[in-house]
């Protein structure tokens, strides 16, 4: 959990980088899940962002699976990014 610059705003983001060893085991849906649920109950945020490239598909889909949905597409970088948001429920 960390504060992330996107597009212009500054939010809560989750971030997750797992070596290649240990994709598609379910460790990066398992530890950014925790982290949302650690942002949301312990931190007091009511939303977290994640983004990443566009053609970062497998991390788009570890967002999605821990319930996040879209929320921009901006550039970062010079590459076009792909911001998604979880809001508290």
């Amino acid at each position: 959990m960390t504060m992330q610059e996107i597009d212009g705003e500054t939010v809560p983001e989750i971030g997750y980088h797992i070596h290649k060893d240990y994709w598609n085991k379910g460790y990066a849906s398992e530890a950014a899940l925790a982290c949302k649920q650690y942002a949301f109950n312990k931190l007091g945020y009511d939303r977290v962002y994640s983004y990443t490239t566009l053609n970062n598909v497998p991390s788009q889909k570890v967002a999605e699976k821990i319930g996040m949905e879209t929320y921009k597409v901006f550039e970062k970088n010079g590459e076009q990014q792909i911001a998604q948001v979880a809001y508290k429920k």
